[in-house]
């Protein structure tokens, strides 16, 4: 079962949601009992992850995945990036090439965690933690559905900026929040351009002037998201960090349809696990400023799916039966992604009080929003229709 805080914020979530629609106190504001009879992900094998297909079948579009993947170096890394005791053959700065991915679309981090435990049974294990880039906030996505970010590159000088950790830890430590709050901060600038491609399709579309303007200040949220997480990043990392360029953008398609999957997916369902990852994140946190940095980000995340929600509204009632059963096959492929077993909250790992929750833990949250937020929403939806 869910924490008690985080129950809290999932009806807090829920409440909020059904209020954007419209339809606050309808008799199907309940969790949806719905749940597939498969075993739960393991999240310290390679290849685990919770993902939600899309309703569109001709576009690539995944639920965030993520996982932890383990490999046995033959040869030890280079001094500069080798692991502290007894991590030394593990590569901190190992390249997502090397566990079979690509740069563009995945992020991994060194997993102190997870290599102790593969370690009970392979010895000489290095694990990493991986994801797909852009499962915070909504992501800014190519022609076939993967995420863009731009890399993050050492910025010019700021001698004002405060490169001093509030809180003492390990080097190993250092580097993974380091790498964690620089990925984070390129989710947050490619949610920038995200948010400006939306405004135009929506205009074009001819949506109405509160929904254009409520993208307009989502996209300026972002703006202020990447310069505090970069700030955050900047700080573990010990040098100025910000954005590199991103690569070249494809226009959106204009049409309603797929601004639908859009809203659904990244907005609905993404930014919603997003608010409620960084809800969870900030009752861990022993640091104020990254408690506060946490809070700020789930709220706007929070105002973010909830003009998602009133997007597909509109595009609901503008499209009519055949947005409809795009709502009805979301809703159907995010049931089947669901587990029936309750998540795994045994534990939150020991990054968890510097604001960063277990690959694990993570995982079960999306699943809980997916469960106890998203469908019951969905439901409502369907039924005033």
């Amino acid at each position: 079962m869910a924490p008690p805080p985080l129950r809290i914020d999932l009806l807090r979530a829920r409440a909020r949601y059904l209020l954007a629609l419209g339809a606050l106190g309808l008799p199907v504001c309940k969790p949806s009992p719905e749940a597939s009879a498969q075993t739960p992900p393991n999240p310290h094998r390679p290849g685990s992850s919770w993902q939600v297909p899309s309703p569109d079948r001709g576009t690539r579009r995944t639920g965030c995945q993520s996982g932890v993947a383990c490999i046995h170096p033959s040869r030890p890394p280079p001094a500069a990036s080798a692991g502290p005791a007894p991590f030394q053959r593990c590569d901190t700065a190992l390249a997502v090439a090397a566990l079979g991915m690509t740069p563009e679309h995945h992020r991994a981090t060194f997993s102190p965690e997870a290599t102790l435990q593969e370690r009970r049974t392979t010895p000489n294990a290095c694990c990493y933690s991986w994801s797909e880039t852009g499962c915070r906030g909504r992501p800014l996505r190519d022609g076939s559905g993967a995420a863009l970010v731009a890399p993050s590159v050492r910025a010019p000088g700021d001698s004002a900026l405060d490169t001093s950790p509030a809180l003492s830890a390990d080097p190993w430590v250092a580097q993974a929040l380091a790498a964690h709050w620089s990925a984070e901060a390129a989710a947050e600038h490619a949610s920038v351009a995200a948010f400006a491609r939306e405004a135009t399709v929506l205009r074009a579309l001819g949506a109405p002037e509160e929904l254009l303007r409520a993208t307009q200040r989502a996209a300026l949220d972002e703006v202020e998201h990447a310069r505090r997480v970069y700030a955050e990043a900047s700080r573990w990392a010990g040098a100025a960090l910000g954005p590199g360029a991103l690569p070249p953008l494809e226009a959106l398609p204009e049409e309603l349809p797929a601004l639908v999957d859009r809203a659904l997916l990244d907005g609905c369902l993404g930014e919603g696990c997003a608010a409620l990852e960084a809800e969870h994140a900030a009752h861990l946190a022993r640091d104020p400023d990254t408690r506060a940095l946490l809070d700020a980000i789930a709220r706007d995340e929070t105002e973010h799916a909830a003009l998602a929600w009133r997007t597909v509204r509109w595009a609901l009632r503008q499209g009519g039966d055949p947005v409809r059963e795009r709502l009805r096959a979301f809703r159907a492929a995010l049931a089947r992604g669901l587990a029936a077993p309750e998540p795994d909250w045994s534990g939150d790992g020991p990054l968890a009080p510097y604001g960063v929750p277990s690959p694990a833990t993570a995982r079960a949250v999306r699943r809980e929003t997916a469960r106890s937020v998203v469908l019951p929403c969905l439901d409502a939806l369907l039924a005033a229709a």
